[in-house]
């Protein structure tokens, strides 16, 4: 489709034939189908403004468009605040780690596990851990508690992996366990994997016979 009908078509009043058409657009992957794209991150519909959202960072020339993410995640239309953080699960943007985690906080137990991976990688501080900590220990979906500390095992070292051991070792959550027995494998301790020997999940039985 060439790019003038693209531009008519998103002029049109049908949702349909906007979604569709940001969608070829990032399809084109040309300078002139991203500067069309972009005439639109602003719009003050917010659907037709996720629909942009959602493809522009397809792009490489969006890393301009930090404001306009920003402005997403802050908003209180909830499907605009996942449409930004998918764009940040995805590698295909970055914000400063207080607008990430302030996003976060605000909507947090309302965000499905998914979205708290966008916080796999900010920087391993004692400030960011105890943030983490906090919402682990606040989180009220077993999703977003095994998100969380799939996030916090990046945080072990040797001085504070024994303590984050002894916070998901007796989770009920098979997952969770899992990541106590990842954080003891990698740290040789044999000792602690065998407690988790006849763990009534299969996979974690799996990790201990490969581990002790």
């Amino acid at each position: 489709m060439e790019l003038g009908e693209l531009e008519q078509r998103m002029a049109s009043s049908d949702m349909q034939i906007f979604a569709a058409s940001c969608q070829a657009l990032a399809l084109a992957n040309t300078q002139e189908a991203y500067e069309l794209l972009r005439e639109y991150v602003c719009v003050s519909d917010p659907y037709r403004r996720r629909c942009v959202l959602a493809v522009i960072f397809d792009y490489e020339q969006a890393v301009e468009l930090k404001s306009e993410l920003v402005a997403a995640l802050r908003s209180e239309k909830h499907f605009l605040v996942t449409t930004a953080l998918d764009q940040i699960v995805s590698g295909k943007a970055m914000v400063e780690e207080e607008e990430l985690f302030g996003c976060i906080e605000r909507n947090h137990n309302s965000l499905s596990g998914y979205y708290y991976g966008a916080l796999m990688n900010v920087q391993k501080t004692a400030g960011n851990l105890d943030r983490i900590l906090r919402l682990y220990h606040s989180s009220k979906e077993n999703s977003i508690r095994t998100a969380l500390a799939q996030c916090l095992q990046g945080f072990c070292n040797s001085e504070n992996y024994l303590l984050l051991f002894d916070l998901f070792k007796d989770e009920p959550v098979s997952h969770i366990r899992m990541v106590a027995c990842r954080i003891a494998k990698a740290y040789g301790r044999g000792d602690l994997l065998r407690d988790f020997a006849d763990d009534r999940d299969g996979h974690i039985r799996k990790l201990v016979s490969c581990g002790i």
